[in-house]
């Protein structure tokens, strides 16, 4: 797979979400973030921006974006094969016409308004109201 005159490889690139494979013929002198660029620009793989790539070699994360890939280890072991791991979130087509889609949006239902009946609550025994009273009368007569 590997041709040391040129330091270039057939790299075989995994996408992880469906198993979709492409092939691309790259140097291993070159930085990660060319090969997430390369990636981004593939027909097979899709277009996926390469801040939403996360490639896997050997079971770990490439992440030092200016390293070379050799200097990452691709190629260790003559293992050329790299997982491809998209964090973008799914996106839907919005502009597309084909269908007629009719949202329902329910209305919750109109409840009449409750009568708010403010009663007065007398805390105090309106027995011992009346024996006070009747307390003061009969002193004052």
């Amino acid at each position: 797979m590997s041709n040391n005159s040129q330091e270039t490889a057939t790299l075989t690139i995994l996408r992880t979400s469906d198993a979709a494979k492409a092939e691309i013929t790259f140097s291993v002198n070159s930085s990660l973030n060319d090969l997430k660029q390369k990636i981004s620009t593939n027909s097979s793989l899709g277009p996926i921006d390469p801040a939403y790539q996360r490639l896997f070699h050997l079971g770990r994360e490439l992440k030092s974006g200016g390293r070379s890939l050799k200097s990452l280890g691709v190629g260790r072991f003559s293992n050329f094969l790299l997982h491809l791991h998209s964090t973008c979130p799914e996106t839907c087509d919005l502009l597309s016409s084909d269908e007629e889609v009719e949202i329902v949006v329910p209305v919750p239902e109109k409840r009449p308004a409750k009568q708010n009946k403010k009663e007065i609550i007398d805390l105090l025994d309106d027995d011992s109201d009346n024996e006070q009273e009747q307390g003061k009368r009969q002193r004052v007569s």
